[in-house]
């Protein structure tokens, strides 16, 4: 009731602006109002304390406001156009999707094994059977500026690769100088031989050379393509 014409008005552009800023967050938005004193109360230097809070929230925004009369801009009084009823229909102001800054963080294979190495600390939900299988684990794993390597049998050192980093390498095989199309196994042997690891190398290897269009047009070579042994 406090609140002058301008102010409801105002008011409005906020509430839209907060609940649509999943949406328009770093995105340029046209704002477009029947009202052309929010326009100039956007540019206003001096405001009251009320007025200057939603100003600094319009300042997250890259949102530009430009007034548009009525008769031009129909969506500003449809809600009051709408005809009343006597049925109480509850709105439903919720979207399914409204959090969308919501991130989903997946442990990678070596997350724990790195924590225990780096802290030396385990997370309180591990069951002693958990713990013990993390302690078996990080002895053949050693942290070195700032990555994780494995330590295999043969003391060949490699470094360790999350999820995200699998296709490349594996890519890098048949794309690189002195690449080309093997087989499966061969392929994580190459892998292995260029310093990186992780559990599932050979099955991904596999996953790979089956999908590669080139590898399978290779097939397997033949006494043809091997090279005379004449001098």
């Amino acid at each position: 009731m406090n609140y002058t014409i301008i102010e409801k008005e105002f008011l409005v552009v906020i509430y839209a602006i907060k609940k649509f800023r999943h949406y328009i967050t770093g995105y340029p938005l046209f704002l477009y109002t029947d009202h052309s004193a929010i326009e100039y109360l956007a540019k206003k230097l001096i405001t009251n304390g009320r007025v200057t809070c939603w100003l600094l929230l319009l300042q997250e925004f890259d949102i530009t406001i430009r007034a548009q009369p009525g008769k031009h801009n129909l969506v500003a009084d449809f809600l009051s156009q709408v005809p009343r009823t006597n049925v109480t229909v509850a709105v439903d102001d919720q979207f399914q999707d409204e959090h969308l800054f919501y991130v989903a963080v997946k442990m990678p294979w070596c997350g724990d094994v790195a924590n225990y190495i780096v802290v030396g600390k385990l997370c309180k939900h591990f069951t002693p059977r958990e713990r013990k299988l993390i302690f078996q684990r990080s002895t053949c794993f050693s942290w070195i500026g700032g990555y994780l390597f494995h330590i295999g049998s043969d003391m060949h050192i490699c470094r360790c690769i999350t999820e995200d980093e699998i296709y490349d390498i594996l890519k890098s095989c048949p794309d690189g100088p002195c690449g080309g199309h093997f087989v499966d196994h061969r392929t994580g042997h190459k892998t292995l031989q260029m310093g990186y690891y992780w559990p599932t190398i050979f099955k991904d290897a596999k996953k790979f050379v089956q999908a590669c269009d080139s590898c399978q047009r290779m097939g397997c070579p033949g006494q043809s393509d091997e090279m005379l042994l004449h001098p």
